[in-house]
């Protein structure tokens, strides 16, 4: 009886310190949470359709900060590559994630993203308690809220890719 008490202690500890601590997210750790942000959020409720095309990983120093998988045939899901970070990042079901020639404003928010993570990781923060609720949810499926979402079209029809010199006369100040 004392035996498999000791375990359960041992393995209840295990558990709240991987909670509180965090860890570096792996790949299959990161495909498990795209997944199933696919099947909660494309209106499908299941991952039946969930095909990966590519994954896109972008590291520092030899560290994940951020995966980017490109679905088959549109669309991309970002997912955080440190548990102590939201775990979805962005999304599309309509266009993928072109990581070449990036417009200004998608390089920024990218180099936020990165300074976020890496800013927690080199200062060992610890998660929130809705940070790691959602990292269960999304890791487990459960709690998933599938339900068909309105789909509203977009509120403009334009795509916005400047990716020529557009900008180069254009005032700093906006």
């Amino acid at each position: 009886v004392i035996n498999n008490s000791f375990k359960l202690f041992v393995l209840i500890l295990s558990t709240l310190v991987t909670l509180v601590i965090g860890a570096e997210v792996d790949l299959n750790k990161a495909q498990r949470v795209a997944s199933n942000i696919y099947a909660e959020r494309s209106n499908t409720g299941t991952m039946n359709d969930f095909n990966i095309q590519s994954v896109d990983i972008i590291d520092e120093n030899s560290t994940n900060l951020i995966y980017i998988f490109q679905i088959e045939p549109n669309g991309f899901i970002m997912v955080s590559g440190d548990d102590r970070v939201q775990p979805m990042l962005a999304y599309s079901f309509e266009s993928s994630f072109v990581m070449e020639d990036m417009p200004s404003t998608v390089s920024w928010m990218m180099s936020a993203y990165k300074g976020m993570i890496s800013s927690v990781i080199e200062s060992d923060a610890s998660a929130t308690e809705e940070v790691n609720a959602k990292w269960e949810k999304y890791y487990t499926g459960n709690g998933l809220n599938t339900r068909n979402r309105a789909i509203v079209g977009p509120l403009l029809e334009s795509i916005i890719n400047q990716s020529g010199g557009w900008n180069d006369y254009c005032p700093d100040g906006g």
